[in-house]
């Protein structure tokens, strides 16, 4: 039981609640809570932490292949 909610908590999830999630998706990142910041890939300031997919969706421009080149 987890003191501080008084709810139930499910064995083996110490290690999912170690791990960030992503702010737009929810999917886990890898990336434990205990990483500074300042340390970590995919966080942006103000936002939170991102996983690589909705990082690269928001950051990575997407290039159109009607452009022709030279």
């Amino acid at each position: 039981m987890d003191m501080t909610s008084g709810k139930k908590r499910d064995f083996g999830t110490e290690e999912k609640d170690a791990l960030e999630r992503c702010v737009l998706c929810g999917k886990l990142t890898g990336v434990s809570r205990d990483t500074p910041i300042g340390e970590r890939e995919y966080y942006v300031e103000a936002a939170g932490q991102l996983c690589a997919e909705c990082f690269a969706k928001i950051y990575i421009p997407s290039h159109n292949d009607d452009i022709l080149n030279p």
